[in-house]
Order: C-alpha cells, then structure tokens, then sequence
C-alpha cells in the first residue's frame, strides 16, 4: 500500500510541475517591459580616426622559422604555356602504400608517382592547385 500511496504523490507533483510550465509558457503575462533608446555608443562614426596598417615589418614570433618559400637569386624560367605540355592532370587515386596522379597524354590517361619520368618530365610535387614537374 505504501507504495502506491507514494506513486499517486509523484503523480499529483509531476501534473502540477508540468501544469506550472505549461501556463507559464502558454498564459504569461504580456511584456510590460520598456526597451531603453538604442544610442550609438561610438558616436559618429564619420568622426573617428582612420588607421592605416604598417606591414612592412618583421613577425616577432617567427624569428626562428623558416620561410616556406624559399628566397631565389631572382632567375626564373619561364612558364610553358599549356599547348606546350604533353600532359594535363585530372586527378589522383590514393592507396595505403602510394599515390598516383593521373595524366591525359592525346587522348589517354596514364599514371604517374612522384619521381616517375614521361617524356622527359618527371613528376617532381603535386599541390592542391599545382603540378611540379622538371624538364630533363
């Protein structure tokens, strides 16, 4: 008996916390609550100053970095332009032990793996937006 005095209390309190959310979310009161003016804390944004950047000088945190790009003596070959390279990259196929980069050469593909040669290029690097290759 005890029991099932207890569970008709839980009942009884669990309705009435329910009931309680239920009309404080469906029977609120109306916001009786005034928004205050909404005033510029800055003030006139024509009137503040105007700062200009000065990147012209070295990171102090990258003292001891490398540069990623490494500084040339200012020779670069030109690029070749895309009628003159026998090949065009689609894509890659990945697997556990190596990567292959695939290549279009008139009309068929073929596979290549960084230090593979074709036709007197060798795959040197592929980026995410480029091809490395050097002409032997």
């Amino acid at each position: 008996m005890k029991s099932r005095i207890t569970t008709y209390i839980l009942t009884l309190v669990a309705l009435a916390v329910w009931g309680l959310i239920a009309w404080r979310i469906f029977f609120s009161l109306p916001d009786t609550h005034v928004t205050p003016e909404l005033r510029p804390i800055l003030g006139n944004l024509e009137e503040t100053k105007k700062y200009i950047l000065r990147l012209d000088y070295d990171d102090p945190f990258l003292k001891d970095v490398a540069p990623l790009i490494p500084k040339t003596s200012g020779t670069t070959m030109p690029l070749p332009s895309p009628d003159e390279m026998p090949l065009r990259y689609l894509g890659v196929i990945s697997s556990v032990r190596k990567k292959s980069y695939i290549f279009e050469h008139a009309g068929s593909t073929l596979s290549l793996s960084p230090g593979e040669t074709f036709e007197g290029y060798t795959l040197v690097e592929v980026l995410p937006d480029s091809v490395r290759m050097v002409k032997k």
